[in-house]
């Protein structure tokens, strides 16, 4: 009988990367949010919207587990996070790349390089929802004729996005454009959600979005805006992001709307870093859009054309994250 390896070696190699990652959060590293995490588990609190739903989820279920195996709650806690995140990264990997396995786990590892120094070790929420984003992402990539018919289908994994971090909010419902195009003939989804996101982080940086916020959004987001540890983005950061976002959007195009439209939302995630520089947490809303181009940077290193308008600026970028990356996890080594 021949192996699937789909079905058989993945999800090992998923389990030998989660048990290292959780080792590194928990043991190796200061986790700034292991101390938080702990307190919800072990408090009485009610369900409450002023934290995401999967917090309260995921730690019910830890310690259930916990009692049965005698595991530290916290360890479970953080193992289902950093074992959902590499499910969905790596699936939307295999969406991209046809199913090859060999490129689904290199692009695993640039990742871990480039945001999982962070997104997968510490800011675990934020990076379960980036995941699920580009999965949902990679669905339409996948079949993009056929978007119109499973839309609906992916409602709850899209909420699953939503609840594992406020934040995803934006670009989850981003995909909706996607819907609108393929509903609506001659009408550029590209153009439109970029105005809107760009009007998004004007109104968030002069205040007047929070009058339509819901209030569990306000007081979640307060909790980052009051905090005096999160700095400004740096310059060097500011520049590198709005010459990649003009070379993205001056690229070529090429003769795969797919790979055009992958290039359009992922030059998202390049603007609240010149928009919103002051507000770091704000930066995040662009982050998910930032993971659609590992793919791209990828499925056209054999493109010439874009050689010089994404291929060299996103090598750059990347390699600029991968230093950034490195020097954050060294400040937080015990």
């Amino acid at each position: 009988m021949r192996l699937n390896q789909k079905s058989f070696f993945l999800p090992l190699i998923l389990f030998f990367l989660t048990y290292i990652l959780v080792y590194i959060s928990l043991f190796v590293i200061k986790n700034p949010d292991q101390y938080n995490y702990l307190i919800i588990m072990n408090s009485s609190t009610e369900f409450s919207l002023s934290i995401e739903p999967t917090v309260y989820l995921f730690s019910k279920i830890a310690k259930y587990f916990s009692g049965l195996f005698f595991i530290d709650p916290l360890v479970i806690f953080y193992s289902i996070y950093i074992f959902l995140i590499q499910f969905f990264l790596a699936h939307s990997f295999l969406n991209f790349f046809k199913n090859s396995i060999g490129k689904s786990i290199f692009l695993l590892i640039f990742w871990l390089m480039t945001y999982g120094l962070m997104h997968g070790l510490i800011q675990i929420r934020f990076g379960l929802a980036s995941s699920i984003f580009v999965y949902l992402y990679s669905v339409y990539y996948l079949n993009p004729a056929g978007v119109r018919n499973i839309i609906f289908k992916l409602v709850p994994i899209s909420f699953l996005a939503i609840f594992s971090h406020y934040s995803s909010i934006f670009s989850v419902f981003s995909l909706l454009f996607i819907w609108l195009r393929k509903s609506i003939n001659n009408i550029s989804s590209g153009k439109i959600i970029h105005i809107v996101f760009i009007v998004i982080l004007v109104m968030f940086k002069f205040g007047s979005i929070f009058s339509f916020l819901p209030e569990f959004l306000m007081s979640r987001i307060g909790i980052y805006l009051n905090n005096d540890n999160y700095d400004e983005v740096s310059n060097i950061a500011r520049y590198i992001s709005f010459i990649c976002y003009v070379f993205l959007i001056l690229s070529p195009k090429l003769n795969s709307e797919k790979l055009n439209d992958l290039r359009i939302y992922g030059a998202l995630g390049f603007i609240p870093y010149f928009i919103i520089p002051e507000l770091e947490i704000l930066v995040r809303l662009g982050i998910p859009f930032q993971y659609l181009l590992l793919p791209y940077l990828f499925l056209t290193l054999k493109f010439k054309k874009v050689l010089y308008f994404s291929t060299l600026p996103l090598g750059v970028f990347f390699s600029y994250k991968i230093y950034s990356s490195v020097n954050a996890f060294l400040g937080y080594l015990n």
